[in-house]
């Protein structure tokens, strides 16, 4: 009989802190790639030969977030910059039947959404170094209060700009190395590291009000702050962003039948120009 997503789960925690693991929030979509790359050579005489290649376990879920899921949000973001490190966890994932364990893995991209009648939204892209076969399947625990769009508030520089939308999208560009030292049994494929890139984000904004900035300017402005906060009265998230430039322009969509014109802007950002608190 084929498992159903009701015996699914994700759950995560640091590296080495099991077995004490945490909600990843309400999982709303995404996989759980497991790349096990094959190679065809060729050679002459209509020969072939297979060889293996790199394993990249990772998980990429997409969740509504609650307060399980903010801590794993802030693991997104470096001990400091520009050359801080990422914080290492492990991820249990799959279904009763079948469960699997990721360790020493790090988040390589995160975006969080926010829109009227939706909760707060997550999507992870996680990378891992190594995966093993769990013998049994990982319970989903409680998931706790979603973070709605009521909760929400969008503020640039100190004002609110009718924000209909916007997507903040982190991007640590993580490089995964393979290397030619011995290899460990079991162990042979697995990648021997990571190498952190630039981290650059992105903030995009779909506002029903136009924004008090000078796109026309021969040096536009490149301090733009914004300031999006959710709290339910407990748990709070507040995306701290500092010196943003609009990058692309506006634009200005036509709408027919009367409906709102909403102008839509692409910000982004030097590395360190986001908080998360």
């Amino acid at each position: 009989m084929a498992e159903t997503g009701f015996v699914q789960a994700f759950k995560w925690d640091e590296q080495l802190a099991e077995p004490s693991y945490n909600s990843g929030g309400l999982v709303v979509g995404g996989s759980m790639p497991i790349a096990s790359p094959d190679s065809r050579r060729l050679g002459i005489g209509a020969q072939a030969a297979w060889s293996a290649g790199v394993i990249l376990p990772a998980v990429a879920p997409e969740v509504l977030v609650t307060s399980a899921t903010k801590p794993l949000i802030q693991y997104a973001l470096r001990a400091s910059y520009p050359a801080g490190a990422l914080t290492a966890i492990m991820a249990h994932v799959g279904t009763d039947a079948h469960d699997w364990l990721l360790e020493n893995a790090l988040i390589r991209s995160l975006s969080l959404s926010g829109s009227p009648e939706d909760a707060l939204r997550a999507r992870f892209d996680i990378a891992a170094l190594m995966v093993t076969k769990g013998t049994a399947g990982a319970e989903e625990p409680a998931v706790g209060t979603l973070l709605d769009w009521y909760h929400g508030a969008v503020t640039i520089g100190d004002n609110p700009y009718d924000c209909r939308s916007f997507e903040a999208v982190i991007n640590n560009n993580v490089r995964v190395n393979a290397n030619l030292d011995a290899k460990t049994p079991t162990e042979a494929r697995f990648p021997g590291g990571f190498s952190l890139g630039t981290e650059e984000v992105s903030l995009r904004v779909s506002l029903g009000t136009y924004l008090a900035y000078d796109i026309l300017a021969d040096d536009p402005a490149r301090d733009v702050d914004v300031d999006i906060v959710y709290t339910d009265g407990v748990t709070t998230v507040t995306l701290t962003f500092t010196d943003l430039a609009v990058v692309g322009g506006m634009t200005m969509p036509f709408q027919a039948g009367g409906d709102d014109v909403l102008w839509d802007l692409e910000l982004q950002g030097a590395p360190g120009c986001l908080g998360i608190t």
